[in-house]
């Protein structure tokens, strides 16, 4: 095993014992169908446009391009939509998409996060980040910026070891964004 390849597993066996925080807006929210399917494993899933909202080492699978759209209807009259794309550029990805919960109610808002991910794949692993803002319940009025970090050590291209830090600086102007380590291996 590399060195390399045995840092990622280190550090997903420590991630794995930190306690992750608790949000009822989006960001607790499985990013897309196929994490859903998986029991929320996004930080293990590659390949998707949408794994920027959970790992954004993922897109390192990406052959060329990658688009991802959806909508849900969930009980109680709310929405959740996603669109997001993703490209290859060399030994880099880039993605970027935008996910929205809209909920009814006289008081009606929506919760949205927009994110970009640059991602950087060296044989078998690949690194990545995203930038995001985010707008909702426990934001200020104006929004909030915070960063997530991932790495992946995918495996055929089909699934992969993966360990993502979401929330990075999304504590400021009086509002929390829940810090979130995940780890996963479908």
């Amino acid at each position: 095993m590399s060195r390399g390849a045995a840092a990622l597993a280190v550090l997903g066996l420590c991630a794995a014992s930190v306690t992750r925080g608790q949000s009822p807006s989006i960001e607790g929210v499985p990013a897309s169908v196929r994490s859903v399917g998986l029991g929320g494993a996004g930080a293990a899933l590659v390949g998707d446009a949408s794994v920027i909202f959970a790992n954004p080492a993922g897109l390192a699978t990406v052959r060329h391009m990658a688009i991802e759209a959806s909508y849900a209807s969930i009980p109680g009259g709310s929405a959740l939509s996603l669109g997001a794309v993703a490209l290859r550029l060399g030994r880099f990805d880039w993605g970027s998409g935008a996910q929205v919960l809209s909920t009814p109610g006289s008081l009606t808002h929506d919760d949205a996060i927009v994110a970009s991910s640059l991602v950087y794949r060296r044989g078998l692993l690949a690194f990545g980040v995203t930038g995001k803002y985010a707008h909702g319940p426990g934001t200020p009025a104006a929004g909030m910026w915070a960063g997530d970090v991932g790495a992946a050590l995918p495996v055929f291209d089909l699934f992969a070891l993966g360990v993502g830090v979401q929330n990075i600086g999304g504590d400021s102007a009086g509002g929390v964004l829940p810090r979130r380590v995940r780890t996963g291996l479908p």
